[in-house]
Protein backbone atom coordinates (compact mmCIF):
# COMPACT_ATOMS: atom_id res chain seq x y z
CA UNK A 1 0.00 0.00 0.00
CA UNK A 2 2.92 2.37 0.63
CA UNK A 3 3.48 3.31 -3.06
CA UNK A 4 -0.18 4.29 -3.44
CA UNK A 5 -0.69 6.14 -0.14
CA UNK A 6 0.18 9.59 -1.49
CA UNK A 7 -2.16 9.17 -4.47
CA UNK A 8 -5.02 8.00 -2.17
CA UNK A 9 -4.40 10.96 0.17
CA UNK A 10 -4.63 13.32 -2.81
CA UNK A 11 -7.92 11.73 -3.96
CA UNK A 12 -9.34 12.05 -0.45
CA UNK A 13 -8.32 15.70 -0.17
CA UNK A 14 -10.14 16.42 -3.46
CA UNK A 15 -13.24 14.36 -2.56
CA UNK A 16 -13.46 13.48 1.17
CA UNK A 17 -16.62 11.40 0.69
CA UNK A 18 -15.05 9.16 -1.99
CA UNK A 19 -16.07 5.55 -1.33
CA UNK A 20 -13.58 2.81 -0.58
CA UNK A 21 -14.85 0.80 -3.56
CA UNK A 22 -14.12 3.71 -5.92
CA UNK A 23 -10.65 4.12 -4.45
CA UNK A 24 -10.06 0.38 -4.91
CA UNK A 25 -11.15 0.65 -8.56
CA UNK A 26 -8.79 3.58 -9.18
CA UNK A 27 -5.84 1.94 -7.42
CA UNK A 28 -6.33 -1.31 -9.34
CA UNK A 29 -6.23 0.70 -12.57
CA UNK A 30 -2.94 2.19 -11.33
CA UNK A 31 -1.46 -1.29 -10.86
CA UNK A 32 -2.34 -2.33 -7.28
CA UNK A 33 -2.60 -6.12 -6.97
CA UNK A 34 -3.10 -6.44 -3.21
CA UNK A 35 -6.23 -7.27 -1.25
CA UNK A 36 -9.14 -4.96 -0.63
CA UNK A 37 -9.01 -5.37 3.19
CA UNK A 38 -5.52 -3.88 3.33
CA UNK A 39 -6.63 -1.04 1.07
CA UNK A 40 -9.77 -0.30 3.12
CA UNK A 41 -7.71 -0.20 6.32
CA UNK A 42 -5.24 2.19 4.72
CA UNK A 43 -8.06 4.42 3.43
CA UNK A 44 -9.63 4.47 6.90
CA UNK A 45 -6.35 5.71 8.36
CA UNK A 46 -5.88 8.34 5.65
CA UNK A 47 -9.37 9.87 5.85
CA UNK A 48 -9.57 13.22 7.62
CA UNK A 49 -11.56 13.08 10.87
CA UNK A 50 -15.12 14.41 10.73
CA UNK A 51 -16.06 17.37 12.91
CA UNK A 52 -16.62 16.15 16.47
CA UNK A 53 -14.21 13.22 16.00
CA UNK A 54 -10.49 12.65 16.44
CA UNK A 55 -7.99 9.84 15.98
CA UNK A 56 -6.45 7.79 18.74
CA UNK A 57 -2.69 8.44 18.57
CA UNK A 58 -1.86 4.77 19.28
CA UNK A 59 -4.23 2.71 17.11
CA UNK A 60 -5.51 5.49 14.78
CA UNK A 61 -9.18 4.54 15.27
CA UNK A 62 -11.76 7.35 14.95
CA UNK A 63 -13.38 8.33 18.26
CA UNK A 64 -15.72 11.13 19.31
CA UNK A 65 -14.23 14.23 20.90
CA UNK A 66 -16.07 13.47 24.14
CA UNK A 67 -14.48 10.01 24.58
CA UNK A 68 -11.85 9.90 27.32
CA UNK A 69 -10.56 6.34 26.71
CA UNK A 70 -10.02 4.68 23.31
CA UNK A 71 -12.45 1.74 22.99
CA UNK A 72 -10.00 -0.31 20.91
CA UNK A 73 -6.65 0.05 22.68
CA UNK A 74 -7.64 1.58 26.05
CA UNK A 75 -5.35 4.60 25.76
CA UNK A 76 -6.41 7.57 27.89
CA UNK A 77 -7.19 10.51 25.62
CA UNK A 78 -6.78 14.14 26.69
CA UNK A 79 -9.99 16.07 27.14
CA UNK A 80 -10.85 18.47 24.32
CA UNK A 81 -13.65 20.28 26.13
CA UNK A 82 -12.63 23.52 27.84
CA UNK A 83 -13.19 23.62 31.58
CA UNK A 84 -14.94 26.87 32.41
CA UNK A 85 -14.93 28.26 35.95
CA UNK A 86 -18.20 27.74 37.81
CA UNK A 87 -19.85 30.97 38.90
CA UNK A 88 -20.55 31.01 42.63
CA UNK A 89 -18.60 27.84 43.40
CA UNK A 90 -17.46 29.16 46.79
CA UNK A 91 -21.05 29.93 47.83
CA UNK A 92 -22.11 26.40 46.84
CA UNK A 93 -19.30 24.88 48.92
CA UNK A 94 -20.32 26.97 51.93
CA UNK A 95 -23.99 25.93 51.63
CA UNK A 96 -23.24 22.22 51.18
CA UNK A 97 -23.17 21.17 54.87
CA UNK A 98 -26.55 22.74 55.65
CA UNK A 99 -28.25 21.27 52.56
CA UNK A 100 -26.84 17.81 53.37
CA UNK A 101 -28.23 18.08 56.92
CA UNK A 102 -31.66 19.01 55.57
CA UNK A 103 -31.55 16.13 53.11
CA UNK A 104 -30.68 13.66 55.91
CA UNK A 105 -33.44 15.03 58.14
CA UNK A 106 -36.13 14.94 55.42
CA UNK A 107 -35.24 11.49 54.09
CA UNK A 108 -38.08 9.04 54.76
CA UNK A 109 -37.24 6.27 57.21
CA UNK A 110 -39.39 3.70 55.39
CA UNK A 111 -37.45 1.84 52.70
CA UNK A 112 -38.70 2.39 49.18
CA UNK A 113 -40.54 -0.55 47.65
CA UNK A 114 -39.02 -2.19 44.66
CA UNK A 115 -41.58 -2.16 41.86
CA UNK A 116 -39.76 -4.71 39.67
CA UNK A 117 -38.86 -8.26 40.60
CA UNK A 118 -36.60 -10.45 38.46
CA UNK A 119 -37.24 -14.12 39.22
CA UNK A 120 -34.66 -16.73 38.20
CA UNK A 121 -35.13 -20.49 38.27
CA UNK A 122 -33.17 -22.28 41.01
CA UNK A 123 -31.46 -24.47 38.41
CA UNK A 124 -30.20 -21.39 36.54
CA UNK A 125 -27.77 -20.04 39.11
CA UNK A 126 -25.69 -18.28 36.43
CA UNK A 127 -28.74 -16.20 35.43
CA UNK A 128 -29.41 -15.31 39.06
CA UNK A 129 -25.80 -14.20 39.57
CA UNK A 130 -25.82 -12.27 36.28
CA UNK A 131 -28.98 -10.33 37.19
CA UNK A 132 -27.72 -9.69 40.74
CA UNK A 133 -24.54 -8.19 39.30
CA UNK A 134 -26.33 -6.18 36.58
CA UNK A 135 -29.01 -4.71 38.84
CA UNK A 136 -26.92 -4.30 42.01
CA UNK A 137 -27.18 -0.51 41.87
CA UNK A 138 -30.80 -0.34 40.69
CA UNK A 139 -32.81 0.64 43.73
CA UNK A 140 -36.12 -0.28 42.08
CA UNK A 141 -35.23 -3.83 40.99
CA UNK A 142 -35.10 -6.86 43.26
CA UNK A 143 -33.58 -10.12 42.02
CA UNK A 144 -34.82 -13.34 43.62
CA UNK A 145 -34.53 -17.05 43.03
CA UNK A 146 -37.84 -18.91 42.54
CA UNK A 147 -38.50 -20.80 45.79
CA UNK A 148 -41.84 -22.36 44.94
CA UNK A 149 -41.86 -26.10 45.09
CA UNK A 150 -45.56 -26.70 44.49
CA UNK A 151 -48.83 -24.78 44.58
CA UNK A 152 -49.73 -23.70 48.09
CA UNK A 153 -53.42 -24.34 47.69
CA UNK A 154 -54.81 -27.78 47.25
CA UNK A 155 -57.94 -27.83 45.18
CA UNK A 156 -60.86 -29.90 46.37
CA UNK A 157 -61.99 -32.73 44.12
CA UNK A 158 -65.30 -30.98 43.69
CA UNK A 159 -65.18 -27.37 42.46
CA UNK A 160 -67.46 -25.11 44.48
CA UNK A 161 -69.29 -22.29 42.76
CA UNK A 162 -66.89 -19.34 42.69
CA UNK A 163 -67.90 -15.81 41.88
CA UNK A 164 -64.37 -14.70 41.15
CA UNK A 165 -63.46 -14.52 37.49
CA UNK A 166 -60.03 -16.10 37.88
CA UNK A 167 -57.73 -17.63 40.44
CA UNK A 168 -55.94 -14.79 42.18
CA UNK A 169 -52.82 -16.86 42.66
CA UNK A 170 -52.66 -17.96 39.04
CA UNK A 171 -49.22 -17.26 37.60
CA UNK A 172 -49.53 -18.91 34.22
CA UNK A 173 -47.67 -16.18 32.33
CA UNK A 174 -44.81 -16.09 34.83
CA UNK A 175 -44.53 -19.89 34.85
CA UNK A 176 -44.46 -19.95 31.04
CA UNK A 177 -41.66 -17.36 30.95
CA UNK A 178 -39.70 -19.20 33.62
CA UNK A 179 -39.90 -22.45 31.66
CA UNK A 180 -39.06 -20.79 28.34
CA UNK A 181 -36.28 -18.38 29.36
CA UNK A 182 -35.17 -19.40 32.85
CA UNK A 183 -36.24 -16.02 34.27
CA UNK A 184 -39.23 -13.67 34.41
CA UNK A 185 -39.56 -9.96 35.11
CA UNK A 186 -42.61 -8.97 37.13
CA UNK A 187 -44.08 -5.63 38.18
CA UNK A 188 -44.97 -5.78 41.86
CA UNK A 189 -48.54 -4.72 42.64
Amino acid sequence: MAPYASQIAEWLSEAPDLSGAEILRRVRLAGYRGGKSALYESVKQLRAPEPGHRRCPRCRVMVRDTVEVCPRCGLGLPSTSPHLPVQGAEALKAAAPSTEAIARRDTPRVPATKPYVVIALPGRRELYEYFKQKFRRAATIEVVCDRRVADRRRRAAEHPVDRRRRDRRARHVIDTELRAFGFAIVIRD
